[in-house]
């Protein structure tokens, strides 16, 4: 027998109490007077005998209650048998990501592993890890301080691999210097997430058992996609957005509701078809230049983690084009006038601002071969520093400057074409290729049949890969090359009305456009997911080593911003509470709303099997798979159940039982 708090024995010298009682009766004796002294003799020999027998029975009493008693609070042990080494630890994880909400896994794995572990040994040491991988997990918890724990444990919007979590166990492995060690998975492993066992890490000694908590497909609507018709979100101007929702299983019917700053906008209904996807529309306004904070809520669905979608509807800003031409009436100053979106700036070559240069977002030079060396080496350094800039030769652009002009850019391979304009050197523009990503949303309807403009290049440009407009003989038109963090675009033909009919084209404007609005860099994306280890903004900070605030509710984080070129960006908190709409506090004057979204891969609920897991790991021998009716039915994880017999709560009875005698004796006994 052994004592879990053998201090307390120490209190056995309270029976020392009652004996002292005992031997020193302080009680007086009382006088009695008899009239007839015959019979005294005989009625005292019987009272002295009772009482003797009375006293000794009640101070057995009092010395056995207090000797259970002691016992009871040092709890005393019998040793029966264990099923392996006493000094085994185990390293727990549990997946805490939003899928896990589904069925309430998440709830049911903390319960039974509570269950579990207080059935351990004594000696019987835990260490727990969830998807935050916060440094307190890093130590090493006895049953009692793991139950606190699991009751810490809440939803959070990431999910890492199972080679980062294995890589992990093996890591604390090490820092104990401890292989005596059973390594415990609870999650749902989903399909949609790899199991990269190419990857599995170092830790294939150690038994490691994957408790699957699910083994069967959940069906799930969610909101894959969002972006709107017209891609300048202008204040009191409408608009439409487009939202795509994916079905995972069965065909459902659903409601969309659409919420603009916390007022609801519109309400859809749609149905889904099993395993596709369905797009929905809304009509909207914004009453303000202000970032709108938006919500799309699906109804009528079972699975609720996922309900919710967020994102920030940012208005267009003002697209700063410098154009840089000495024609009176340029039509790229024409094309930009006309949308509000552009504000145009005029530059004469030879009289160029570089204060102009530096406050445009997006720079048009209509006779590049015009400007001076000077001029050049500016517009290289502006390009290289992320501006981007679109150029056209001259009409009567020389052999010598064109190419000269384009050696300083880097196009050492420009053939000058020594020709008049006439019909017979006319080439027509290739229809472009919609695969390419700069042509994305341009057009509704692909027609390669249609009437294309013709061009007549005044050089060639040996460019066989960075090509963005081609010619219908496949010669480059439009090319572009990256110097430094910014683009140059370079065109082979002058806008001139002898050399194309490009500018009169129904291409041109949607080109010249996209052209200029791939340049700014002022509105964050709809949303962001919390999987995203990075976030990164178009800003420019003005003190990059002072922490700025990333906020929601009450809750504030300190982040501490990077910038990248003219992009600011921040790592994501790891500990972030979930989806929803952050500040992202930069100045006392600045705060720009980010939207954050659990990633699309939680959505999808369809599972690992027992057998499919098993097939995974065959050939890890160390690998164990159960899946949670198994665990749930024989308890069979813990391997280092406790069988010792707790014998302190018999202890505590037989003490109460040896009080009640003693009230009994002194109540009862004659």
């Amino acid at each position: 027998m052994t004592f879990v708090n053998t201090s307390y024995l120490f209190g056995l010298f309270a029976i020392a109490i009652p004996i002292v009682i005992h031997l020193f009766d302080l009680q007086k004796p009382k006088k009695i007077i008899f009239n007839n002294v015959a019979l005294l003799k005989s009625i005292t020999q019987q009272t002295s005998s009772a009482r003797k027998v009375k006293e000794w029975l009640i101070l057995l009493s009092r010395i056995l209650a207090i000797i259970f008693l002691i016992f009871a609070l040092a709890q005393p042990n019998f040793k029966g048998s264990t099923t392996a080494n006493t000094d085994r630890k185990y390293q727990i994880f549990v997946d805490n990501s939003p899928s896990m909400q589904v069925q309430n896994l998440l709830n049911e794995s903390l319960k039974n592993i509570d269950k579990w572990t207080q059935k351990a040994n004594k000696q019987t040491k835990f260490r727990y890890i969830d998807q935050n991988f916060l440094p307190k997990d890093n130590v090493i918890r006895n049953a009692t301080q793991l139950k606190d724990r699991l009751s810490e444990t809440a939803i959070v919007g990431k999910n890492r691999f199972f080679s980062e979590i294995n890589k992990k166990f093996y890591a604390n492995n090490l820092a104990q210097k401890n292989n005596n060690i059973t390594n415990l998975f609870f999650s749902d492993f989903q399909k949609s997430y790899t199991l990269d066992v190419n990857k599995i890490g170092a830790d294939t000694t150690n038994e490691t058992i994957l408790i699957a908590m699910a083994n069967k497909t959940v069906s799930n609507v969610y909101i894959d996609s969002v972006w709107t018709e017209n891609i300048f979100v202008r204040e009191s101007e409408k608009n439409k957005l487009f939202v795509a929702l994916k079905n995972t299983y069965n065909t459902k019917t659903v409601k969309l509701k659409f919420k603009i700053n916390n007022i609801q906008t519109g309400l859809v209904s749609a149905t889904i078809d099993t395993k596709s996807t369905s797009l929905v529309s809304f009509n909207f306004e914004l009453t303000n230049s202000k970032p709108a904070s938006c919500e799309l809520i699906i109804e009528n669905d079972e699975v609720t983690f996922d309900n919710k979608y967020y994102f920030v509807l940012y208005p267009t800003p003002k697209v700063k084009v410098l154009n840089i031409t000495n024609s009176q009436d340029s039509y790229t100053k024409q094309v930009y006038t006309s949308e509000k979106t552009f504000e145009i700036i005029e530059n004469k070559q030879g009289l160029i601002s570089q204060s102009d240069m530096k406050k445009s977002n997006f720079i048009v030079v209509d006779g590049f071969d015009k400007l001076k060396q000077n001029e050049l080496e500016t517009l290289k350094d502006y390009v290289a520093k992320g501006k981007q800039v679109l150029a056209f030769p001259s009409e009567n652009a020389t052999e010598n400057t064109l190419i000269s002009s384009g050696a300083y850019f880097g196009w050492q391979n420009i053939k000058y074409l020594n020709q008049t304009p006439s019909n017979e050197s006319k080439l027509f523009m290739a229809f472009p290729d919609v695969s390419n990503p700069f042509f994305k949303n341009i057009f509704e309807k692909t027609n390669r049949q249609a009437d294309m403009p013709f061009i007549k290049p005044i050089f060639q440009i040996n460019e066989k890969s960075n090509i963005l407009l081609k010619s219908t003989d496949n010669e480059a038109f439009v090319c572009y090359k990256k110097i430094g963090n910014g683009l140059l675009y370079l065109c082979n033909t002058p806008l001139y009305q002898n050399n194309t009919n490009l500018m009169r084209h129904a291409i041109f404007v949607p080109f010249m456009y996209k052209m200029a609005l791939t340049s700014i860099k002022n509105s964050p994306s709809l949303s962001y997911s919390i999987d995203s280890k990075w976030i990164k903004i178009p800003y420019i900070l003005t003190n990059n080593d002072k922490p700025i605030s990333f906020v929601k509710d009450n809750t504030s984080y300190i982040v501490q911003p990077t910038q990248n070129n003219e992009n600011l960006q921040f790592e994501l908190p790891p500990n972030v509470p979930g989806a929803g709409i952050y500040s992202l506090i930069l100045s006392d004057s600045l705060t720009i709303p980010l939207a954050l979204n659990i990633p699309k891969n939680e959505s999808i609920l369809e599972y690992y099997s027992k057998q499919e897991l098993q097939s995974v790991f065959k050939n890890y021998k160390n690998i164990k798979i159960q899946d949670f009716e198994e665990i749930d039915t024989n308890n069979s994880v813990i391997i280092n159940q406790n069988n010792d017999l707790e014998i302190w709560k018999y202890c505590l009875l037989i003490s109460l039982l040896f009080l009640l005698i003693e009230i009994a004796l002194i109540r009862y006994f004659k």
